[in-house]
């Protein structure tokens, strides 16, 4: 029963909520962009344009001229069967699609497929704010210290992008 709660819930309140943040977010961007540097308002919309595409199911046109990018990922994520480099922020990095399987309540409910596939996306992908000491994130056998400061960049355009929308509190 609880799986079901937590499947309505989803369903009536976390995936339209999480909707609004990213269509508000997405929509500050190009006012936004301005005042960060080039590449990061482009991987702010590369970001965004996945999350929303993934969410809505169907292709988000990006703000600031990121469709082929993001839709490859999107097509990645949907296939969900890789676990590959990617270029992303800025450096390779490896992502493991075949975790955008739906699987317990998002297997059983199609609907919940979209906001699985976006909050793993949000979830999964994580923003590097020190060094590389993951070995998911690195290609190769042995992690890579070396510092990602464009990540860093990144994170903090993310936030003031939500506070600059009125979302970050959703």
């Amino acid at each position: 029963s609880n799986d079901a709660l937590i499947a309505d819930l989803e369903a009536w309140r976390l995936a339209p909520t999480l909707d609004h943040a990213l269509s508000a977010a997405h929509a500050a961007l190009p006012a936004a962009a301005a005042s960060y540097p080039p590449e990061v308002a482009r991987d702010l919309d590369v970001y965004l344009t996945v999350a929303r595409s993934l969410l809505a199911n169907t292709a988000v046109r990006s703000r600031l001229g990121t469709d082929a990018e993001a839709a490859a990922l999107v097509a990645k994520a949907n296939a969900a069967s890789e676990f590959i480099p990617v270029e992303l922020f800025g450096r390779t990095r490896m992502v493991d699609f075949s975790q955008y399987t739906p699987r317990g309540h998002y297997a059983s409910r199609p609907s919940l497929e979209p906001y699985f596939r976006s909050a793993m996306w949000l979830s999964r992908l994580e923003f590097n704010l020190v060094s590389r000491s993951s070995r998911s994130s690195a290609p190769g056998f042995s992690p890579d210290p070396s510092e990602t400061p464009r990540e860093a960049v990144v994170a903090v355009a993310l936030s003031d992008l939500l506070d600059r929308a009125g979302v970050a509190g959703d």
